[in-house]
């Protein structure tokens, strides 16, 4: 994390000491579907799953340090 106010700058390893940041959540939002399809050969096996990630949606409204 990087922090910059007036002129000085304070980088983080991985954090800055006392750096604080305030978000928003906008909303909820899922991706495109990914078909997942198993099969077995000579055994007649056959299993086709889906699936949707979860994503939140955030916005950043200020950054402290």
């Amino acid at each position: 994390m990087l922090v910059s106010e007036e002129g000085s700058v304070k980088v983080g390893k991985p954090t800055v000491e006392g750096a604080a940041v305030e978000a928003e959540v906008i909303g909820g939002t899922k991706a495109d579907r990914i078909l997942v399809f198993k099969r077995k050969p000579r055994k007649d096996y056959r299993k086709r799953i889906g699936h949707r990630q979860k994503y939140t949606k955030v916005k950043i409204t200020k950054i402290t340090g």
